[in-house]
Parts: C-alpha cells; structure tokens; sequence
C-alpha cells in the first residue's frame, strides 16, 4: 500500500456529471459513493464532485456518471486510462445503443456519425429493430415492426434519437 500511496500522492478523486442539474439525487449520491470507493482503494482522497469549466490544481482521477466524448475528457484532464474510471468514446452515437439496430431503409435520415451497415452485421445478436431519427422514418419502422406483433419504442438521450422493437 505504501507505494501505491507514493505514486498518488496529492491526486483526487473526483465526480462528473455529464448532464449537469439532470441527474437524480440517488443517481448523483450512488455515483459519490463508487468515487468515495475507489478512492479509498487508491489510496487517495475524494473530492467531490468537479465541473467541466474547473481548472484542475492537482492530479485528478475522475468518475463520470456516463460514457463520455473525447473531448469531454480532454477539457476534464483526463490523458489516459490511469486519469479515469469509465469510458471515452469519439461520438456520442457510440455511448448508447442506437448503434445496435440498422436503419428502417436506406434512405432513412441518419447524422454523418452514424455507422450504416453496424446493424447489419449484429443484427442476429440483438432484438429485431430499428434507429430512427425523424418521424417519418420511426413510422415506417414502427409499421414494419407491428406487422410481427407488439414493439415498444424507447427515446434515446437526445432528442430525435430513438429506436423501436
């Protein structure tokens, strides 16, 4: 222990919440305790919860409350994979499951971002389904999905993302 001590002496441990003011008091509570955790098993302190505009004034180890963006983690300090618990991705499409279902038809709207053919080649290791971004695309997906039965629709974190099955 002495020497993990050593190697992070003067860092803290912090929280961030990607959506700051939306989270849930349990959701932001249950977070602090994993940092209050994972502190003490570094051998380090915690030091609440951190901002993106906070100009680190010593080494950090952050806990983000969700995947987060490049360059969220690059305006939080974050330099590698010993500054974080968590993950980083290069687009927020990655960080949820839109990703996972393709596309009602090939033509459908999609941001630039957005992989075509991913749901293609996992299609046989998920639910039937599919990403839509506009609503004349969700109807047609939703008209293809209620000719096999019930389907549910779940909205993903920003608006007009969402997938049905």
């Amino acid at each position: 222990m002495t020497a993990l001590l050593a190697v992070n002496s003067g860092m803290l441990v912090w929280t961030y919440r990607s959506r700051q003011n939306v989270r849930r008091e349990h959701e932001t509570v249950t977070i602090a305790e994993i940092a209050k955790r994972i502190a003490k098993l570094k051998g380090i302190s915690y030091g609440g919860e951190c901002l993106i505009e906070d100009r680190p004034t010593c080494a950090r180890y952050i806990i983000p409350d969700e995947t987060i963006r490049s360059e969220t983690a690059v305006r939080l300090g974050i330099r590698n994979e010993e500054d974080f618990f968590g993950g980083i991705v290069p687009n927020e499409l990655v960080s949820n499951k839109v990703v996972t279902h393709p596309l009602c038809h090939s033509d459908a709207d999609a941001p630039p971002a957005f992989c075509r053919e991913m749901g293609h080649k996992i299609e046989s290791a998920v639910l039937r389904g599919f990403t839509a971004f506009c609503e004349e695309d969700a109807r047609k997906a939703g008209t293809a999905l209620l000719k096999n039965g019930a389907l549910r629709i779940k909205p993903e974190k920003k608006a007009g993302w969402g997938k049905l099955s």
